[in-house]
């Protein structure tokens, strides 16, 4: 199936960060940053816990290729409509 659909309607981003985005987790490029995260992340008060998730999930948006062994970023891309309010 092919759609056609103008790219100001469309938003991209990594599919397997958005897994890790669904199942609450943190995003991050290394495993020394993802120890670094979680620390932070831990001795925050409650109410700074979602700031801090909310902030670091805009990591979804980062479709700049890398691979390490840690990480695969943007080899996997899904594109999600931006106007479902035009539907109604």
């Amino acid at each position: 199936m092919e759609i056609d659909i103008p790219d100001e309607k469309v938003f991209l981003s990594d599919f397997d960060e958005w897994s890790i985005v669904l199942l609450n987790g943190l995003i991050s490029d290394t495993e020394d940053e993802d120890k670094q995260l979680e620390a932070i992340y831990e001795a925050l008060p409650d109410k700074k816990k979602w700031e801090m998730m909310s902030k670091n999930w805009e990591r979804v948006f980062n479709l700049s290729p890398l691979e390490t062994e840690w990480k695969l970023r943007g080899s996997s891309i899904q594109a999600t409509r931006d106007d479902l309010e035009d539907l109604a």
